[in-house]
Formats: C-alpha cells, structure tokens, sequence
C-alpha cells in the first residue's frame, strides 16, 4: 500500500488555498485513489485496509459464491448458539419464587407477567427468538412480575374476563 500526497490548488479570491489530499494505490487493482476510498481496518488506530472498497466487495462476493454453504452452516450455528445462551440467561432469571404464592418452581413453570401492558415491548420468548442483546431483554424483564404458571393464568384471568366472578389469587391450603 503506497500513500501519496497532493496539494489540489483552488481558486478563489486573490490567493489559492492549498489543501492536502491523501491518495492510496490499492493492492488489488493498483488504481491510485482517495484514502476515503479504503475502509477502516481498525477505527481507533485509524488503520485503513489494503483494498480499496470496491475490490473488497469484489472479493467477498466471490469468497460467498465459493463457500456459500459452509458460511450459511456456521451463521446457523452461531445464532442457534446466541439463542441459547439467551435462553439459559432467561433460565437463571427465572430462578426466584412466584410474586404472588411465594412458591419456587423449574424455569418451563415460571412465567413472567408485565406489569403494565402498554409499556411492554414484546414477550420475552420473542426477544430471546430474534436475538435481542441481553441488555433489553433484562429492561424488559424489570418490568414483569415472575409468576408461576398457575398464579399467571389467574391473574390473567382476572384482568381480562370481567363477566365471570374472580378467582381468589391467594391459595386455598
């Protein structure tokens, strides 16, 4: 990678105004271009890459063509592995006992139930399915109560079906 200087002359008024321009000559195709031209390879340290953008594309596209398959095998298990790790930091959330019998029951028994419905984004189960970060999926979290099945259906119960008499949420010894 060679980089260049160029002073590019404009003018205006009575004196010219120097500029200066880097330009890079890229590895692949050895086209002299702006170094705006070339991605970072490394942001912070402010490192650019050998290739210029257009031949970087180039070559991932035929790179894809190539190895298609097992790039689609290893992104299948990368989100199947994401996913679970999801579910086990929803797991270990749900290890506390219910909000309203006190009681403490496997993760598939507990649920949670939000608090407000107008605040809730979405189920939990479905941000965990499309792989939000763990850092929203925890707000959400805050903002249910952790019931075991049977408290959530009743409560469920009782803030939707007005017409039928409500079932006591404290259990019966």
């Amino acid at each position: 990678m060679v980089t260049r200087q160029f002073r590019v002359l404009e003018s205006g008024g009575s004196s010219p105004l120097a500029l200066t321009m880097k330009t890079t000559s890229c590895s692949h195709c050895g086209i002299s271009k702006d170094e705006s031209e070339f991605p970072f390879r490394d942001s912070e340290a402010k490192k650019r890459h050998h290739r210029c953008s257009e031949c970087k594309a180039k070559y991932w596209k035929k790179y894809y063509r190539k190895n298609r398959k097992r790039l689609i095998k290893k992104d299948i298990e990368r989100v199947g592995n994401r996913r679970a790790w999801l579910r086990a930091k929803v797991n270990e959330a749900k290890n506390k006992p219910c909000a309203d019998c006190g009681k403490k029951f496997i993760p598939y028994a507990m649920d949670f139930a939000h608090k407000d419905q107008k605040k809730k984004i979405a189920s939990i189960k479905s941000l965990v399915d499309r792989l939000y970060s763990w850092e929203r999926i925890s707000a959400e979290i805050k903002k249910c109560d952790l019931l075991c099945a049977t408290c959530h259906r009743i409560r469920t119960f009782n803030g939707k079906h007005f017409l039928y008499p409500k079932i006591p949420t404290k259990r019966l010894p």
